[in-house]
């Protein structure tokens, strides 16, 4: 072997190393069985399928059934590291809101972890539209904090919720609540509950409750919650109920 074939030899091997390494040290998002449509929903059986769906916005449109429990905490590396330590990427947000059908077949993802103080639309769910279902999910021992529209299932909602569950803690600024931060206009929300400690991080604002922190011109039927909620910040800690703010035209059984 001559001089320049053993410095090209030398150069792959460290390339192969270094992608090795990295990795090892990143989460891998793998897509799913399926294609995503009615007939032939993607079928979610492990964390790293889930992982795909929250990494891939053109997919939040489409059909899902998850096929058996998933716990995050055996993500490696730890989801705690993940986006520099914010930890799990919700699917939907702001600008592309989850408008697709999330059918959990009754399993359960455990584990959901995020930290962004600053940053809004935070849960397993940022952000779901008037068209979204999700449905026969249970979420639980969350870690979720961020600061507007914070809940273990979904942050802002204006879609149909029935038949899940949630456990944990949550946090925020305002518009926070054991299951779904902010419930609003189309939002419909049956037949859930809540065991999730809501806590307010910061400030002095109101919209905190065990189940929804605001409702406005939307439903929430036949749920219920019992976590407490707690606030920090400006002023002494309290508790609140259910629903923390009913803005207007909220409705429920």
């Amino acid at each position: 072997m001559n001089h320049f074939s053993k410095l090209t030899f030398k150069l792959v091997s460290l390339l192969v190393v270094m992608l090795l390494s990295i990795s090892l040290h990143a989460q891998i998002a793998v897509q799913p069985q399926g294609e995503g449509t009615a007939v032939s929903p993607y079928l979610i059986s492990n964390w790293q399928e889930l992982y795909w769906i929250s990494q891939n916005n053109t997919s939040w449109s489409s059909y899902f059934l998850q096929t058996a429990d998933i716990d995050l905490t055996l993500a490696t590396p730890a989801i705690s590291t993940w986006d520099s330590g914010g930890g799990w990427t919700p699917i939907g947000n702001s600008t592309t809101n989850f408008s697709g059908s999330y059918d959990a077949g009754g399993y359960v993802v455990n584990g959901v972890y995020c930290k962004r103080n600053t940053t809004n639309y935070q849960g397993l769910f940022g952000r779901s539209s008037a068209s979204s279902v999700i449905k026969n999910l249970g979420v639980t021992s969350v870690n979720i904090t961020g600061s507007l529209y914070v809940g273990s299932m979904i942050g802002y909602n204006l879609g149909q919720v029935s038949i899940c569950f949630a456990t944990g803690i949550v946090k925020g600024t305002n518009f926070t609540g054991g299951f779904v931060g902010y419930n609003i206009y189309s939002g419909n929300i049956s037949n859930c509950f809540s065991r999730t400690n809501v806590i307010r991080s910061s400030g002095t604002l109101l919209a905190f409750g065990g189940f929804v922190g605001e409702v406005t011109y939307a439903i929430v039927n036949y749920c219920y919650s019992t976590g407490k909620v707690e606030y920090s910040g400006a002023t002494a800690p309290t508790t609140k109920g259910f629903v923390g703010s009913v803005n207007t035209g909220g409705d429920f059984l």
